[in-house]
């Protein structure tokens, strides 16, 4: 419910910080810092409003599942119900363009092609850990 509260508030920031940086107030460094702090705080904010709608609804056999340990966890359900969040390319450095939609509402076009980016990574580090079995 408090999702586009979060995700607009993190946005506000973001546009505050690169306008600090074109106006050469601060290096592009620290620029990225900056900005995947408020994507990651944002991401944690929708993560807990998941967390409390889990407690509150303790029949749904999903929750059932994921409290008992058989399958799921909270970082399943933030991005099922909440938001995926940050993603990493293949140098493992975060994307500064979070995935804001979740499974559950579908995600845009532009964030389907950055998904890809951590699922190739996925991919590789899999076939990789194989090779070395």
């Amino acid at each position: 419910k408090n999702k586009d509260g979060f995700v607009k508030a993190g946005q506000e920031k973001v546009e505050r910080i690169n306008e600090a940086y074109n106006e050469g107030y601060i290096t592009n460094e620290e620029r990225y810092k900056q900005v995947i702090s408020i994507w990651t705080s944002v991401t944690d904010q929708v993560a807990g409003e998941v967390a409390s709608y889990m407690k509150k609804d303790n029949r749904n056999p999903l929750i059932i599942m994921a409290d008992s340990g058989a399958r799921g966890s909270l970082a399943n359900f933030k991005q099922l119900i909440g938001m995926k969040g940050l993603v990493s390319n293949p140098k493992n450095e975060a994307i500064e363009l979070p995935i804001i939609s979740s499974y559950r509402t579908g995600v845009k076009v532009n964030e389907f092609f950055i998904n890809t980016h951590g699922a190739r990574k996925g991919g590789a580090d899999t076939a990789l850990k194989t090779a070395d079995s």
